[in-house]
């Protein structure tokens, strides 16, 4: 199965449309600062997420939902030449 898409527009309204149930936010109070990603619950628990960019934050509430990358090897020490 193909993961969803962690696009703004996208997320936000595949979040809202896979849990009915829940109130979703996604807010930037200051111009430049970080955004906050908001879920409340039914019985009315908050729970915000914080972070440089919108897909950093859905990254921080859903980890499970982005595939993970594979490491890149690290580069090569000492002189090529050698």
């Amino acid at each position: 199965m193909e993961k969803p898409s962690i696009s703004s527009p996208e997320r936000f309204d595949a979040l809202r449309a896979e849990q009915p149930d829940l109130a979703i936010n996604l807010y930037a109070l200051t111009p430049r600062g970080v955004v906050t990603l908001e879920i409340i619950t039914p019985d009315g628990d908050s729970f915000t997420w914080s972070a440089e960019t919108a897909a950093e934050a859905y990254l921080l509430a859903f980890p499970e939902t982005v595939a993970a990358e594979p490491t890149p090897e690290p580069a090569p020490t000492g002189d090529i030449f050698d």
